[in-house]
């Protein structure tokens, strides 16, 4: 294109006053210069920002390392102790929990941004929690143990293999995250790098361009100029020599004051060019620009220096100047692959210098003439050596991580096989220590017997002196005075059986038949009772607190409770006094003891004396079996353990508050129930008339057997007795269509009860049964199933067995 043509740019600027092409050849290169800078810091803050975040992800997985580390620490320090029995190890374990607390803050922190990894950090936190719950289980369990294992092992295995999945779960996510922001940063710094170099690009042709615009507007103006002062002076004969001087000197002032501003323009340029040249040349990365032939046009001193020569002489140099022949042949592939594809790439490329192997990131970006044809390139090299160390040294130790987790999961498994075989081996020592136990314990249970036999024969021949001397009068008194003795003789039977009922309670051989039971009921039934018992010398009262509840207990435990508490109450008073009796209710207890299962809320039944305290020393020791501070042959030392018992099999317990002089109060807490809404049993009618059943005996003990025939028989029924099972059986193989009820015991010789009820059902599978028995039926034969029949317990009267015939003919 001409540039006189009209209408086109060239002329457009040289018509234009040389004032305003002035400014334009200045401004507009400052103006471009300065906002390619402005754009190229904007990427620069990007950029850092992206690799902020980068590092940030990589301070995540460190963490996420390092509790895996601690946890291991710790279960090999606890493994470490459970197996040697050494306190060196608990040093460790102590040292890697405080750790691991601090990588748990510390990751808390870092993960603020993520909301995902926010909402796994409590389950992290309740993992490492139980991890070392079940760690300090362990070691608890191990401190008292000399042989089998602890029981909290596989408890702590499944903790941490829920601890490393879950580690694993985060370190994954961040690792998705690690990626995503490398590629984010490799794209800020692509970016930054094209940004750059196209300020630098931009400033340099703007200069160049304005520069050549502006000379060729002054040497056109000049040659104007020398055109105009040739005419006048070819011309100055024939015009007035005053005019003709004017417009020369006007001339000259104009081309001095042209040649002032193209002074000024282009110091202003020159500056314009330092500031871009100091852009450059203190830049950290390498910039450059190359021919077709990828020799070296322009070259920062950076780039420079990686090649260990000034920039001056680093021009005019190939790739295969300056590189071994293989890194060469790289380097030149990767320009002419900018070139031909006429597109910006980003490449790695190594360099050696100082000795070592350096790694720059290169933006590279085609050059175009104003036909679209590439005349060379343009780039920019970062060097990002330490950022591919610390991804290398990551991937390194997430390698060795993984490599140590599988060893320590190898020698984990290796462990646990060997705890296995050492559990093995300990689980049959402690079985020969507990046949050995056994043995002991039946030794001392022996001897305890020795001595208790003089106090509980000393209550049973009390009992049967009483029986003995009542029967004796029976025999020799008239009909009148039958009755009076009858009744006293049933008494002391009913002496008996409570003694009995105290030995039973305290072995767990009497049976425990709980019901809702109503407080207030049950003292004041069993008021008249313990009145008779204290005697006329001690005051008893009461005071029961409105809508005190109810408990679940049986009943005749509960009566023996109280009955056991007055009697020791009314022995603290050998010269009278007063007990008082009180009930409440408590909506919580705070010394409730830990292995009391919690309640709504407590009734609690005190009997308080006034007699002269139990000591200190005593008191440490009153709930024992056995032992009493009574004189020998005056008791059994079993009626405070048997409260203790029945207040514990209660779901309750018992304590004891005493001063020296000031009396001794002793409570039962038991957990209350508010409705008496339990169903009551059903009592039948005593028939008079004789019946159409047939009852089979079975009984061991003729006097027994025999007894029970006579009550039975003159009750009404048809009796059959059998003394043994074998006999039992024969019965009811023969007259089994006859038999509506079996009552047989359960603890008798050759075959007892269990045995012949299965051998019973067989002949006649419709056949009603009774179980009697004067131990818990399931301490007869511990290994048997629960009983699927009723059961009667010995000692019982009359009035109870006629009222569980009728109830089981009837069903």
């Amino acid at each position: 294109m001409d540039a006189t043509a009209p209408g086109s740019l060239s002329k457009v600027w040289i018509d234009l006053p040389v004032r305003t092409k002035g400014i334009a050849v200045v401004v507009l290169p400052i103006i471009m210069l300065l906002a390619g800078l402005l754009l190229l810091e904007a990427m620069v803050q990007r950029e850092n920002k992206a690799e902020q975040w980068v590092q940030h992800t990589l301070q995540v997985r460190s963490r996420l390392s390092s509790i895996l580390n601690d946890l291991l620490e710790a279960e090999t320090a606890a493994r470490g102790y459970i197996i040697s029995h050494q306190a060196q190890f608990l040093p460790s374990l102590a040292k890697a929990r405080a750790k691991t607390t601090d990588h748990l803050v510390a990751l808390q922190k870092l993960i603020d941004d993520n909301p995902n990894q926010l909402q796994r950090m409590p389950e992290l936190e309740d993992l490492v929690a139980k991890k070392f719950a079940a760690i300090d289980q362990m070691i608890h369990d191990e401190a008292g143990r000399d042989v089998g294992p602890s029981p909290d092992l596989v408890r702590s295995y499944q903790a941490m293999l829920a601890l490393r999945k879950t580690l694993e779960s985060m370190d994954a996510e961040e690792s998705q995250l690690l990626a995503l922001r490398t590629e984010t940063m490799s794209s800020q710094r692509q970016t930054t790098m094209a940004v750059g170099a196209g300020t630098l690009i931009i400033g340099f042709l703007g200069g160049v361009g304005s520069a050549v615009l502006f000379g060729r507007s002054i040497t056109r103006r000049m040659d104007l100029l020398r055109i105009n002062a040739r005419a006048l002076r070819l011309e100055a004969p024939l015009l007035p020599a005053t005019p003709a001087r004017d417009e020369i000197g006007q001339v000259e002032k104009e081309l001095e004051v042209t040649s002032e501003l193209l002074a000024e323009r282009s110091e202003k340029l020159r500056q314009s060019e330092s500031q871009l040249r100091a852009v450059i040349d203190n830049t950290r990365a390498g910039v450059y620009i190359k021919d077709l032939k990828s020799r070296f046009l322009l070259a920062n001193p950076r780039c420079a220096e990686v090649f260990g020569a000034s920039p001056e002489r680093l021009l005019g140099k190939a790739p295969a100047d300056l590189y071994p022949a293989e890194r060469a042949a790289e380097v030149r592939a990767n320009d002419e692959r900018v070139m031909t594809e006429k597109r910006a790439m980003e490449f790695e490329e190594k360099v050696t210098y100082g000795g070592t192997d350096h790694i720059f990131l290169s933006v590279k970006v085609p050059l175009l003439d104003k036909n679209g044809e590439v005349y060379g390139l343009c780039g920019v090299s970062t060097e990002i050596t330490e950022r591919k160390r610390a991804e290398d040294l990551s991937r390194q130790q997430q390698e060795e991580l993984e490599q140590r987790v599988h060893e320590r999961t190898a020698s984990l498994e290796q462990a646990t096989q060997s705890l296995r075989q050492e559990s093995e081996e300990r689980r049959e020592t402690n079985e020969e220590l507990v046949r050995t136990q056994a043995q002991l314990l039946q030794a001392q249970k022996m001897e305890v017997i020795g001595t208790v036999a003089s106090g509980v024969a000393h209550d049973f021949n009390n009992v049967l002196t009483a029986i003995m001397g009542y029967a004796t009068l029976l025999l020799h008194e008239g009909a009148d005075a039958a009755e009076i003795r009858a009744t006293e003789i049933l008494r002391a039977a009913q002496r008996a059986a409570s003694l009995s009922r105290q030995l039973l309670g305290f072995s767990r051989a009497q049976p425990f038949e709980p019901q809702i039971v109503g407080i207030r009921q049950a003292i004041e039934e069993s008021e008249s009772m313990l009145r008779r018992v204290i005697g006329d010398s001690v005051e008893l009262r009461t005071s029961i607190e409105r809508g005190v509840g109810a408990a679940l207990v049986d009943p005749a435990q509960f009566e023996q409770l109280l009955m056991n508490l007055v009697v020791n109450a009314r022995d603290a008073m050998p010269t009278g006094g007063k007990i008082i009796i009180t009930a409440c209710r408590h909506l919580a207890v705070p010394h409730q003891p830990e292995n009391i299962p919690p309640a709504e809320s407590w009734v609690s039944v005190s009997v308080a004396d006034e007699g002269s305290g139990i000591p200190a020393a005593v008191r440490a020791r009153i709930f024992e079996p056995f032992f009493t501070t009574k004189a020998k042959g005056q008791g059994t030392g079993l009626g405070l353990a048997t409260c203790a018992m029945i207040a514990e099999r209660s779901g309750g317990w018992i304590e004891c508050e005493s001063d020296l002089g000031k009396g001794s109060t002793f409570t039962i807490y038991l957990p209350r129930v508010e409705k008496l809404d339990a169903p009551q049993p059903v009592r039948h009618e005593v028939p008079t008339a004789s019946g159409e059943e047939t009852i089979l005996v079975v009984e061991d003990e003729p006097v027994v057997g025999e007894i029970v025939g006579l009550l039975l028989s003159n009750l009404g029924y048809k009796v059959l007795t059998a003394e043994n099972g074998e006999a039992a059986e024969r019965l009811v193989a023969e007259k089994g269509a006859e038999i509506d009820l079996i009552l047989t015991d359960l603890n008798m010789p050759r075959m007892n009860g269990h045995e012949l009820i299965e051998r019973l059902v067989r002949i006649n599978p419709e056949v009603r049964i009774i179980l009697t028995s004067g131990n818990d039926p399931q301490s007869d034969d511990p290994d048997s199933p629960p009983l699927e029949f009723d059961f009667l317990p010995k000692p019982f009267t009359r009035q109870s067995l006629a009222e569980k015939v009728r109830q089981v003919l009837e069903a």
